[in-house]
């Protein structure tokens, strides 16, 4: 089980020990001193380590320990000088160490793995003025389960000492494949009530994690979202929140559905950056409403106009509309918002993220003969893209390899020394799912009718 830090804070109360000032005195001094307030430190803290630095980097304390005093509840530092100057000082080094010299605090160096966790990590600027105290305000965090780097440190280990709120999680989405709610990998946005703090903000794994945030807050809102899933949102109370030690929160997350200007209704997957549809478009309007011409009724090939055909290899409802190139390219938009056909790059990214044109068409065509004419090699179906087979009309309104032998897409792309527009396909006996130009009929110069797939803008 992986495990995460959460965001723990220890305020430090850092003070300025006025000494007795001649105001004629040239040469000031003024002291510096720290408060710890007990009850967010252990008891047995005995020395602080501190390196200070001038604005210009100049070092005045380097690793300086200095002895911790308990007074009444608050550990106070034995007192050092520093210089009245018109510009800052740096605190760039803060460590808090046990009796035995082992160090249980540290605070954050800005730009290591841990510096989120806190609202001000080191540096911190400060200025020491004659006859008035000032107050730097280190967070440290605790030093046993996590690695000198990721505190930007380079002599020390680390453990949790503070105890967080811990709490186990889980995502997960309905897998059509397995038919199972399996876990999956997302973001989790967690935001401390009143204050509205962010507490936590950062992807889990595809597994039951463990998750630390800090104490001390009334409620906790947790945010879950993931690309191609609507989100989830859920409150808790900081007692209810610490009720999940040992059984996980589970979020299930549901498909972002999209519907075109029919009314259809389509399902999403996620295939690495990419989110498609996971079914053809069956769409016969473009977005503004004008309506896409039936080819059965204006003909196929005698108008150069976008046209779309409702011959069906399975049923329009499970493998959709097949359109002609003219319908891909008019301006009115044949996508739902917010969704456009694919490039020939958005096409080759795919195909890339699934390992290449050789296997990348297993991976998308549904498993198994229902559709798929036998053998219906190396498909697996394992992306969730669901390519199913299709009439692919070439010429005269007669379907080519009607026999669930083939499938072909449109891109929006056209071949750079043609002109011609550019299609991806996938065939019964092979993995292998390519693009290429569609070169036209050159005595009729129309072009096929083929399915649309989209993508997420």
């Amino acid at each position: 089980m992986k495990e995460k830090i959460g965001r723990l804070l220890t305020t430090i109360l850092v003070c300025v020990i006025c000494f007795t000032f001649s105001f004629e005195q040239k040469d000031l001094k003024a002291g510096f001193a720290t408060t710890l307030k007990l009850g967010y430190l252990k008891e047995d803290s005995r020395y602080i380590v501190i390196t200070i630095e001038k604005s210009n980097g100049e070092k005045v304390y380097t690793s300086k320990r200095l002895e911790l005093y308990n007074f009444s509840g608050s550990f106070i530092s034995q007192s050092i000088a520093l210089e009245v100057a018109n510009t800052p000082y740096k605190l760039t080094e803060f460590l808090v160490l046990d009796v035995n010299y082992k160090v249980i605090f540290a605070s954050p160096l800005e730009g290591s793995a841990l510096a989120y966790l806190v609202n001000d990590p080191l540096p911190i600027s400060f200025t020491v003025t004659k006859n008035q105290i000032t107050k730097v305000v280190p967070e440290v965090l605790s030093t046993e389960l996590n690695p000198v780097k990721d505190f930007g440190y380079t002599a020390f280990d680390f453990n949790l000492i503070i105890p967080p709120i811990r709490f186990q999680t889980s995502v997960q989405f309905y897998n059509p494949i397995s038919k199972n709610w399996d876990n999956t990998n997302a973001n989790v946005l967690i935001k401390g009530i009143p204050s509205d703090s962010t507490l936590y903000n950062d992807s889990i794994a595809a597994m039951t994690d463990t998750i630390n945030v800090c104490d001390g807050y009334e409620s906790y809102k947790i945010s879950v979202s993931k690309s191609g899933y609507f989100s989830k949102d859920t409150t808790l109370t900081n007692a209810e929140l610490k009720t999940y030690i040992n059984n996980p929160i589970v979020f299930l997350l549901q498909k972002e559905l999209v519907y075109d200007i029919d009314g259809n209704v389509y399902n999403t997957v996620t295939i690495g950056t990419q989110v498609w549809m996971q079914e053809n478009l069956k769409v016969t309007r473009y977005r503004n409403g004008d309506s896409i011409p039936d080819a059965a009724i204006i003909g196929y090939f005698e108008a150069k106009i976008g046209a779309h055909s409702e011959r069906s290899l399975i049923s329009i409802s499970v493998d959709g509309i097949i359109y002609n190139w003219y319908a891909v390219i008019d301006p009115r938009n044949i996508a739902p918002p917010g969704w456009h056909v694919p490039t020939n790059l958005e096409w080759k990214t795919l195909i890339n993220y699934l390992g290449g044109e050789n296997i990348a068409g297993g991976k998308m065509k549904e498993a198994g003969t229902q559709h798929w004419l036998s053998p219906n090699t190396d498909a697996t179906n394992e992306s969730g893209f669901t390519a199913l087979p299709f009439f692919l009309i070439v010429t005269g309104g007669s379907p080519d390899w009607p026999e669930g032998k083939r499938g072909h897409w449109w891109s929006s792309s056209t071949d750079t020394d043609s002109g011609d527009p550019i299609y991806g396909g996938l065939n019964w006996v092979s993995g292998y799912f390519g693009t290429e130009p569609f070169h036209p009929d050159p005595v009729m110069h129309e072009y096929a009718y083929m399915s649309i797939r989209c993508i997420k803008d």
